[in-house]
């Protein structure tokens, strides 16, 4: 949990100081360029659910009753958490982020 909650903490930084970040918003056109959208919009609020799926399942799964469904609120949230995070990466062979590169 540590962990998720420190990669909040320097990615609500980063959007916040970065020129894709708050900044793209004096841009007029941010809502309708997919690039500055992406950055500005859709990554912030997809890793923040990624992150809250994560804390979920931690949380609920302390509740749990029994270790059997301790174990199944574990998998089920953290697999939400894991896929929401996998589809918000600006992967370099989705379309429109070649320019990321692999390094």
């Amino acid at each position: 949990m540590v962990v998720l909650h420190v990669q909040l903490l320097l990615g609500v930084a980063l959007w916040a100081l970065g020129e894709r970040g708050m900044k793209a918003f004096a841009d007029p056109d941010v809502m309708s360029n997919s690039m500055l959208r992406f950055f500005a919009v859709e990554h912030m609020v997809g890793m923040m659910v990624g992150i809250l799926f994560g804390t979920l399942g931690h949380s609920l799964s302390k509740r749990a009753s029994s270790d059997r469904m301790k174990f199944r609120k574990q998998a089920i949230w953290f697999t939400l958490a894991l896929v929401v995070i996998l589809v918000m990466i600006p992967w370099p062979f989705r379309e429109g982020f070649e320019w990321v590169g692999w390094f």
